[in-house]
């Protein structure tokens, strides 16, 4: 028997071990409820995309706008979720019901303006370059989903609230619901049921806002009726909530500026992918739709991941704060190597699920196989950006992203797919290259950054 390993050697796994089981419990409920939300996309997808080929393609053009403010408002309203981790683990609860109530007008906000841009659908899409046929189509589906982006928006930062509070069961409890009434609706709306009339990819839009609306009276209601709301302080008007706000805001813009470029990088695939025709386009559309999957996963994990290394953080401990950030990006990998795993293994399976166009599997198909070696990049940048965010490294991360994802993706997506004649396969090759290279950079940032504060914090 060899010599038995000292403390020195065993505290590292064993912290490892704390921190992967915290980490794993807390991120559960939240991937839950991330995952949730990309049902509803799928569960769209797969109904519009057995109803008809074409109006799958304009759902597809139409998400080109009406995901960029999901995805941009979740970033801009970020900040409420690291303001309220750091308020909970300092153990400052009053002050987490007043960030929440400062970010609800807020959000209201960026709702209302998102769902302007909405109205404006067909002449953004026209000067995209889109066949006209497309560019209407989907413009009157984008319009359905902007009645619903306030609500959203509603949703989202008291989602965060919660996951700031550590109860992120409730965003899982209302999203499963969201879900049940979701699959009704599209079936009945879609393909119009009981009389109605077949609304198509109309139809799915107008299901995602009813469930939208549904989803922030529960929150709303919900928080407000806490137990301990007067102890949170989710029942008190908040003062002067703009000026009072800023500090949040102030995260949520580089947050929101940095998921903008990313997703308009990819929106530009997705237009990239129009020029292509409307069969490369559909295909696109569910090769993204799938791939949200893992990203909503990893979303979930860097959302647990934030909030345990802000309130690291918020307890003045940065060697707990840098631990908890590797052990996320860790266990992100491995989950979306998993995905990948599986990608590669039933990829004609896959695209069945999504379509029986056979002339629409053909293209599908080969390329289902091929978002494997995206998902996995992809999935560490999503933790490690939140990371940073978490660690209040406001303004590199959006460099950072702007790089990867502006300079490198777009204009090699635009080589690829027709300089180089590769098509659809050019666009995803594109993506892989980008997320690998803003895995590596971010990486690279918060490697520097935690040694900069463990060693001022031991100074």
């Amino acid at each position: 028997m060899g010599p038995m390993p000292s403390s020195r050697t065993l505290r590292p796994t064993m912290t490892f071990r704390r921190h992967a089981t915290d980490l794993v419990r807390l991120a559960i409920p939240i991937m839950l409820s991330r995952l949730g939300v990309i049902t509803l996309d799928i569960v769209d997808t797969i109904v519009v995309g057995h109803f008809d080929s074409l109006e799958l393609a304009k759902l597809g053009l139409a998400s080109v706008l009406a995901k960029l403010f999901p995805v941009c408002g979740a970033g801009l309203l970020l900040g409420t979720l690291v303001m309220t981790s750091h308020a909970y683990g300092s153990g400052k609860l009053a002050d987490c019901g007043a960030i929440w109530r400062r970010s609800l007008p807020y959000a209201i906000l960026l709702g209302l303006a998102g769902a302007v841009i909405c109205l404006f659908g067909e002449p953004i899409f026209r000067i995209a370059g889109q066949e006209p046929v497309l560019a209407a189509g989907g413009s009157r589906v984008l319009t359905y989903y902007g009645a619903g982006l306030p609500f959203l928006m509603i949703y989202l930062t008291s989602l965060f609230f919660l996951d700031g509070i550590k109860r992120p069961w409730i965003g899982t409890i209302f999203i499963l619901i969201g879900n049940a009434l979701n699959l009704v609706l599209d079936i009945v709306l879609v393909w119009g049921l009981f009389g109605l009339p077949a609304m198509g990819a109309e139809g799915a839009a107008l299901c995602t806002t009813i469930v939208r609306m549904t989803g922030a009276g529960l929150m709303i209601g919900t928080i407000l009726m806490f137990r301990d709301a007067e102890r949170l302080g989710t029942r008190r008007r908040p003062e002067a909530w703009w000026r009072n706000g800023a500090k949040a805001r102030g995260i949520g813009y580089a947050e929101g500026l940095s998921r903008s470029f990313e997703y308009s990088a990819f929106a530009s695939m997705i237009l990239f992918a129009g020029w292509l025709g409307a069969l490369p386009l559909a295909a696109y559309t569910v090769l993204m739709t799938i791939m949200m999957v893992p990203f909503m996963l990893a979303v979930g994990i860097a959302m647990s991941t934030a909030i345990r290394v802000a309130s690291a953080n918020g307890a003045g401990d940065s060697r707990e704060a840098t631990r908890a950030g590797w052990v996320g990006f860790a266990l992100v990998l491995l989950v979306a190597a998993t995905i990948g795993t599986i990608l590669i293994a039933f990829p004609t399976e896959i695209a069945t699920v999504f379509t029986n166009d056979p002339a629409l599997l053909l293209v599908l198909a080969p390329q289902v196989a091929f978002v494997a070696l995206i998902v996995i990049p992809d999935s560490g940048q999503v933790v490690l950006v939140n990371t940073l965010r978490a660690c209040q490294d406001t303004w590199i991360p959006t460099v950072l992203h702007f790089f990867s994802y502006f300079a490198i993706m777009i204009p090699l997506g635009a080589w690829l797919a027709f300089g180089m004649a590769h098509g659809l396969s050019g666009l995803l090759e594109a993506i892989a290259l980008a997320s690998l290279v803003s895995v590596f950079l971010l990486a690279t940032r918060f490697h520097r950054l935690s040694n900069a504060r463990n060693r001022a914090a031991t100074a």
